[in-house]
This record gives structure tokens, C-alpha cells and sequence, in this order.
């Protein structure tokens, strides 16, 4: 009987365990950095007809335009769009680098090492 107290009690601990570690998980800064990113994607998505700028780059793309003219024409579209998705977008860019940051820096240091075997 004790022995079957026990085991229920070390089932019920560990489950309050498993649910805490999970709970970090979901809420860590990288992931909450995530949801973040996520909102202000759907933001732009709600605010600017993404495939209709893409449809227009290829448009512009395929008259035989060089990188420097490519560049040139999502700056004007930057440019002459409204603030609120100058904002979302400069945002969702600043999540996205801090994302990258954090993601290099917690790999292993061999894997950022060159090694150079001439």
C-alpha cells in the first residue's frame, strides 16, 4: 500500500515537473522573440499584399534590371508605404537579427572556428 503511494506521489511530482520545463520552453526569450516575429508578420501580411510587391519585383526584374536598380525599387516601395508598416517591417527585421544573433552565439565555438588544412 505504501509502496503504491509512493509511486503515485513520484508520478504526480514528476508531471509538475515535465509541465514547468515545458512552460520555459514555450516562454524563453528566444521563443517569445519568435511570437513576436510571428505577430509582426502577420501584421505586414494584413497590411501589405506581400505577393503583389513580389509579382511587381519580378515584373521590374525581368526587364533586364541589374541588383542596383532591384535594391532601388523596394527602397521606393519602403519609402512610399505607409508608417505603420514602415514600423511593423523595421520591427519584424530587428526581431529577426536579434533571432540570428542569439542563435549564433549559442553555437558550439568549434562550429564558428575555421580551420584551414592547405
Amino acid at each position: 500500500m505504501n509502496y503504491i503511494n509512493e509511486e503515485k506521489l513520484k508520478e504526480r511530482i514528476m508531471r509538475r515537473v515535465y509541465l514547468i520545463s515545458f512552460v520555459k520552453k514555450i516562454f524563453g526569450m528566444t521563443a517569445i522573440k519568435i511570437y513576436g516575429s510571428l505577430v509582426l508578420l502577420f501584421g505586414l501580411y494584413i497590411n501589405v499584399s506581400i505577393v503583389d510587391v513580389f509579382k511587381n519585383s519580378i515584373k521590374f526584374g525581368s526587364l533586364g534590371t541589374t541588383f542596383g536598380n532591384l535594391f532601388n525599387f523596394y527602397g521606393q516601395a519602403f519609402v512610399r508605404t505607409e508608417l505603420d508598416v514602415k514600423v511593423i517591417f523595421v520591427l519584424f527585421l530587428g526581431l529577426v537579427s536579434f533571432i540570428l544573433f542569439d542563435s549564433v552565439k549559442k553555437l558550439p565555438l568549434w562550429v564558428l572556428k575555421k580551420e584551414h588544412n592547405y
